[in-house]
């Protein structure tokens, strides 16, 4: 589980559909996007020089939907962009809202651990935005940037969820 967090318009879009480029090289990429349609993002990859036959767009922001489809079709990365959008059937409130989130969070993290797909935070990641450790879900691993980067590159699976 990777958040990646930074202001409105820094480029956390653009870099993900390049990270695409570079993981479906090798594995299958499920994109989803919450915020931007199809069209804009079709557009950005094209002016990017992403064309990897791996990768799998759905505008979606409904959690359950995209737990089912990633349950269905077994990507071996899901990117969430971005998890303020979604909205689980389950939870409370408007999508943002701070139950919303932790229950696509843990939607999210629930699947990955049905796949068994190791869950890993980043102690960067964490630190920048805040979080401190027992604020984390139970199950996930902590570790530094350079760990981190070399389980992800050994993996056959990583989770992104983009936090803006």
């Amino acid at each position: 589980l990777t958040l990646v967090g930074g202001d409105p318009g820094i480029g956390k879009s653009t870099l993900m559909l390049q990270i695409c480029q570079s993981l479906g090289r090798e594995r299958s990429v499920l994109y989803v996007s919450g915020e931007e349609s199809m069209s804009q993002i079709k557009l950005r990859a094209e002016r990017l020089g992403v064309d990897t036959p791996n990768l799998f767009l759905a505008c979606e922001t409904n959690v359950e939907s995209i737990v089912a489809e990633c349950t269905a079709t077994t990507p071996g990365v899901l990117i969430v962009d971005s998890v303020q959008t979604m909205m689980c059937e389950r939870a409370s409130g408007t999508p943002g809202s701070v139950s919303q989130i932790k229950e696509a969070t843990a939607a999210f993290m629930h699947l990955a651990k049905e796949q068994g797909i190791k869950l890993v935070a980043c102690q960067m990641t964490v630190d920048l935005l805040g979080l401190k450790e027992e604020e984390i879900m139970e199950g996930v691993e902590f570790a530094g940037v350079g760990a981190y980067l070399a389980d992800a590159s050994d993996g056959n699976v990583n989770l992104f969820i983009f936090w803006r």
